[in-house]
């Protein structure tokens, strides 16, 4: 397995790309530990290199990561649309 460089850079190694696609997909602490093994480095300087590189991809290429989920989904909008068919229901049932 290649090293890394105190950059990041080793030309054409899988290990390199499995780290920038875990960052572009927002897997920060995957990103850390796949650095860490290669580098043999401790946890703080693996995340100070991991948000610099991180940093560093945002500004050279952004369209690359992952868009955040957008609002209404997740927990609240499943609540909201519990509540409204609840609603619904309750509506039905006191108009038979």
């Amino acid at each position: 397995m290649a090293r890394l460089d105190s950059m990041g850079n080793s030309p054409a190694d899988p290990q390199h790309e499995r780290i920038c696609e875990a960052l572009f997909e927002g897997r920060k602490i995957d990103a850390i530990k796949i650095y860490r093994e290669l580098s043999d480095t401790g946890l703080r300087e693996a995340k100070e290199f991991i948000e610099t590189l991180e940093a560093r991809l945002k500004r050279d290429q952004p369209e690359r990561f992952k868009k955040p989920a957008s609002p209404g989904g997740g927990c609240t909008g499943m609540l909201v649309l519990l509540a409204g068919i609840l609603a619904l229901g309750a509506i039905f049932w006191f108009l038979r």
